[in-house]
């Protein structure tokens, strides 16, 4: 079993985001996560071009990092493959030995290096996940029977501070008749309200809880114009009234502990999300878990 499913069935997972390069030269993006390990990092998830800026494909540097002994969970997007593409990618990820999976409909194209790129609707997300369970049994949507099973661990996305939470727990339930192995949420800044969601919707499968930290107050404000992120107004107002980088920065790691101090009991593991390469920030988050 692999650190990533071993570790989140013992409900003590810690992963990573990396950003892969934004070209062919990969050095400093592989020295990034050879220090990552390191530090004891045993897993990273690896993006795959958010908000649509172009960036070298996931699949390429999780099969290096595999290589390297890292676990991996790379991000899958449905909106850039047609059918038939993705049945094809999934089989090769499977046969380069990438097996944790988290599918995502992907960033909007409009808002990156290409806006004129058309997306592509062919599955939904419940659709892909059906995909991904059936190519695990040795068939796929088609009826058609595959040579061997793949063998895919999948998560989803799942938003506790979504507007219409009562949709967001329907589609969460979708997701899961699907075979969803596991969610991983939006970024955490507010327990209770975390807690609020989970009174109305405890999933039956494993939980990560991603959160971030912040290296300065201009990528803070950056980050909450994000869409579908939330920030509560309390986080906004004292970071606004103390317009100082390192306050910011050790406010935001300060945030981060307590928040997953409180909740770290109920969940599967936490998703450090990969705003900063903040070395000292994903030592102290990887205490509280530890």
């Amino acid at each position: 079993m692999s650190y990533i499913r071993d570790s989140i069935s013992k409900k003590n997972a810690i992963l990573v985001e990396v950003l892969p390069s934004r070209g062919p030269n990969i050095q400093n993006f592989m020295e990034y996560c050879m220090k990552l390990k390191e530090i004891g990092i045993r897993a990273l998830t690896v993006t795959d071009m958010p908000v649509g800026r172009i960036r070298v494909s996931p699949w390429a540097v999780s099969h290096l990092l595999l290589k390297e002994g890292i676990d991996v969970l790379m991000h899958y997007t449905r909106t850039n493959r047609s059918i038939i593409r993705h049945e094809s990618d999934l089989l090769a990820l499977d046969v380069l030995g990438i097996k944790n999976l988290l599918v995502l409909s992907g960033d909007d194209p409009k808002d990156g290096d290409y806006p004129s790129s058309s997306k592509i609707e062919d599955l939904s997300i419940d659709e892909l996940i059906k995909l991904i369970k059936l190519l695990n049994e040795g068939t796929d949507l088609a009826d058609n029977k595959l040579n061997g099973r793949t063998d895919f661990f999948t998560g989803a996305a799942l938003n506790p501070y979504a507007k219409d939470i009562n949709r967001e727990i329907e589609k969460a339930k979708t997701k899961i008749d699907a075979g969803v192995d596991f969610f991983v949420t939006q970024p955490i800044f507010d327990t209770e309200r975390f807690k609020r969601f989970l009174d109305k919707f405890l999933p039956e499968k494993p939980l990560v809880v991603s959160i971030a930290t912040f290296k300065n107050t201009k990528q803070f404000f950056k980050f909450v114009d994000v869409p579908g992120i939330e920030v509560p107004e309390d986080y906004v107002k004292i970071v606004s009234e103390r317009i100082d980088d390192e306050y910011t920065r050790n406010y935001s790691i300060e945030r981060a502990i307590k928040n997953l101090s409180e909740i770290k009991d109920i969940i599967s593991g936490v998703y450090i999300v990969g705003i900063v390469k903040d070395l000292e920030a994903i030592q102290r988050i990887k205490e509280v878990i530890d």
